[in-house]
């Protein structure tokens, strides 16, 4: 099987689940999705509303597309400032990992949270306090995690959220020691603001093969083991040397062959799923992906 997919509702929403792997299985079968349920299926809202019967209908019409669901998409915010919405957002994600094995996937991904409901950077997000409720939350949900089966995949992100770099996401790791911990490895959403710096700290508007590849080196060293899903896409880097991400696969600076190859190298298997994706060229997308990958 192909270790490529595709975030579901990049390719739109839809009424029936058949109908949603019929459109990916135009594109490339077999294939892996990322599946946010509220956001591809035009009559269910949440996971609190998600019956065994319609988790269990939507997994055997991605079956019979050969469609694999790599992660379930439950994408909430666990520090929330406002207590009453946390316990709301915590309850959703909670739900999502009671129905995952319903669906066929064990891995329930989400991002650590973020203080600013703007969605802005905020250097509140990463103080003590904040990262403290972001464990309450994760030591909770390992908890109905280990009862269910399922697995906490989290998705680091630099400067923005409360897991915000490696060095935090390894301590989180050590913290908990959980089989039942994962994580969603996203390069473009782990780069520093200032990119990737090449091996004598300059900084280039696209970052030199060795630069990249070395960036996902240090990064996959210490996470190979723990990773069970990746997001790609792609960045640019403006005239002051800052990051500017996510943007659509090749339209930026990335490197694939660059982090196919350390991907390889660390014997990392794990789902390969494209984000930002534009359905018109994405034929020829996931062609040119494969060519650069040698184990597809």
């Amino acid at each position: 099987m192909s270790n490529l997919g595709f975030r579901a509702h990049d390719f739109g929403s839809f009424n029936t689940p058949l109908e949603l792997a019929e459109e990916i299985s135009k594109v490339l079968t077999p294939a892996y999705i990322q599946l946010a349920i509220s956001k591809v299926f035009n009559n269910i809202n949440d996971y609190i509303n998600l019956s065994v019967d319609e988790a269990i209908n939507i997994k055997q019409s991605l079956d019979s597309f050969n469609i694999k669901t790599a992660i379930v998409g439950c994408y909430i915010n666990p520090i929330h400032p406002i207590e009453e919405q946390r316990e709301i957002e915590w309850k959703k994600f909670k739900n999502a990992l009671e129905k995952a094995t319903y669906l066929g996937c064990p891995y329930v991904g989400t991002e650590t949270g973020i203080t600013n409901l703007n969605d802005e950077c905020d250097i509140e997000t990463f103080s003590e306090k904040n990262l403290n409720i972001f464990y309450s939350f994760l030591d909770s949900m390992l908890n109905v995690a280990q009862k269910n089966n399922t697995v906490v995949a989290i998705e680091p992100v630099a400067n923005k959220h409360t897991i915000c770099s490696l060095e935090r996401t390894v301590k989180m790791i050590e913290k908990f020691k959980c089989d039942n911990l994962k994580i969603i490895y996203d390069g473009v959403n782990l780069m520093d603001k200032t990119a990737i710096k090449e091996a004598d700290g300059s900084i280039q508007k696209i970052p030199s093969y060795s630069a990249q590849k070395n960036f996902h080196d240090l990064i996959l060293d210490e996470l190979k083991d723990e990773i069970i899903a990746l997001h790609i896409k792609d960045f640019k880097v403006d005239n002051h040397g800052n990051k500017i991400g996510d943007l659509p696969i090749g339209t930026g600076a990335m490197n694939y062959k660059a982090l196919f190859d350390s991907l390889n190298h660390h014997q990392i298997n794990a789902p390969r799923l494209l984000e930002m994706v534009d359905i018109k060229t994405l034929n020829q997308t996931v062609i040119k992906l494969s060519l650069l990958d040698s184990n597809n």
